[in-house]
């Protein structure tokens, strides 16, 4: 019985001396707010980054107005090849010419070389 009541003691001793006794706060819970800080160095950094980029855009918008400008005129002044039918006679059908002897056509999956064709379109 002994045994069991200074173990308590103990206990009890040991809690109590890791306890503050005065009741006040400790200081590690304490928070201040402070205000931000500004490093000026960057600051000045970031200052300079949009100003660079200001100009930047300023010339990608130039150049996009130099675009649209040739845009338009390249619009205006295209130009498109056309056949001149004029003095051709077209041929009354498909037996005017003279046909050459040729097999008939056998459908690829047919003939059993369309693995050959694949991989030839492949390493092309």
């Amino acid at each position: 019985m002994s045994r069991t009541i200074t173990f308590f003691a103990i206990i009890a001793i040991s809690l109590l001396a890791f306890s503050p006794l005065n009741g006040q706060e400790s200081l590690r819970d304490r928070v201040k707010y402070v205000p931000k800080y500004k490093d000026p160095v960057l600051e000045k950094m970031k200052e300079e980054n949009k100003q660079a980029e200001k100009k930047r855009q300023a010339e990608t918008q130039k150049i996009r107005n130099r675009q649209e400008k040739l845009k338009d005129k390249k619009g205006k002044e295209a130009k498109r090849i056309r056949f001149d039918f004029t003095g051709v006679q077209k041929p009354a059908s498909p037996q005017v010419f003279q046909s050459v002897f040729h097999f008939e056509p056998i459908r690829q999956y047919l003939t059993g070389t369309c693995w050959c064709f694949s991989t030839t379109s492949f390493f092309e």
